[in-house]
């Protein structure tokens, strides 16, 4: 399979929603197939029958069943079209190995834009998105994932025109950071959504051996404030955000409870997450703020990974 031309970052041309035919998966189709029809994008399904101890590698043979039973692949196609409120194309592939590695293999392969995923699948994934593959999936692709779940807010609603008012983009001013700006910038324009960008500082405390006793830190909250408005401004400095209309959060708390309360309250429709921040996120590993933040934000996440891959560069495998 050659890749077609990537798009830039926040432009979608084509998605790929893995499923497992569970009734918690066709919510993935679901904002695929809305998510197609919105940016015109390619929408391809795939099923990985998944052998618990196959090592990561190359695919199987195919035995899928979505090519040896046809009533299955029609009933999957009428709720895509269903899902969308008009017809979508979707191709269908099947895989047979591990579910994380072939779902990440073949995403770099087909050259995909976004992966959409859903949780409470078969695999027994929890509402805490501990599941294996849901989670491997994230920890490892080098494309954005959507990640979306069973009862949390949703903008893909049957019935109404697919919509995204407010987008929070959560922030550290590192350069992951501003990568994922820009992906959220282009993705916003298309819905000419509320970019709603967003940091919570701490200020630290000195502990004394005395009992009960502390001294704040040399800088004093207003000062601390103060620094991150002024990174802040310089933060976007240079980023287009026209189509857009823009706001900046500054808190003061703990970044990942903080973006989860704000998000919650706001009613904010999707968390576009950056990762490989300041915190030291490493490629198979989220790290703490964003693990919270797809834990437990009660709200669409779309999961960016730190430099992704820039049009004419070569998948890694």
């Amino acid at each position: 399979m050659t890749p077609r031309t990537e798009a830039r970052p926040g432009e979608i041309n084509t998605i790929l929603v893995p499923t497992d035919f569970s009734q918690e998966s066709y919510k993935a189709l679901h904002y695929g197939a809305a998510l197609a029809a919105k940016f015109g994008a390619a929408l391809h399904v795939l099923h990985v029958s998944e052998i618990d101890f196959a090592p990561p590698g190359p695919a199987l043979p195919n035995r899928e069943p979505l090519f040896t039973d046809p009533a299955l692949a029609q009933a999957i196609k009428e709720q895509i079209e269903t899902a969308s409120g008009q017809s979508v194309t979707a191709t269908f592939h099947g895989r047979t190995g591990r579910a994380y590695d072939q779902i990440c293999r073949f995403a770099r392969e087909l050259g995909a834009d976004l992966v959409v995923i859903s949780t409470h699948g078969r695999t027994g994934i929890k509402r805490i998105f501990m599941g294996s593959n849901a989670q491997r999936v994230v920890q490892h692709s080098s494309i954005p994932v959507l990640i979306v779940r069973q009862s949390e807010r949703e903008f893909v609603v049957p019935g109404k025109p697919l919509a995204i008012e407010k987008i929070l983009v959560p922030t550290d001013f590192s350069e992951s950071s501003r990568e994922g700006l820009e992906y959220a910038v282009n993705f916003g324009r298309q819905f000419g959504a509320r970019l709603v960008i967003f940091h919570s500082y701490q200020v630290a405390e000195i502990l004394t051996p005395e009992p009960y006793l502390t001294y704040d830190a040399p800088l004093t909250q207003e000062e601390v404030r103060a620094a991150a408005e002024k990174e802040m401004r310089e933060f976007l400095k240079g980023i287009d955000f026209s189509g857009l209309t823009l706001e900046t959060q500054i808190t003061n708390g703990s970044p990942a409870p903080e973006i989860c309360r704000y998000a919650e309250e706001q009613k904010i429709d999707l968390i576009i997450n950056p990762t490989h921040g300041r915190t030291g996120l490493m490629h198979v590993l989220l790290g703490s703020v964003a693990e919270h933040i797809v834990r437990y934000a009660h709200t669409p996440v779309l999961v960016v990974p730190g430099s992704i891959k820039r049009k004419g560069a070569s998948p890694s495998a």
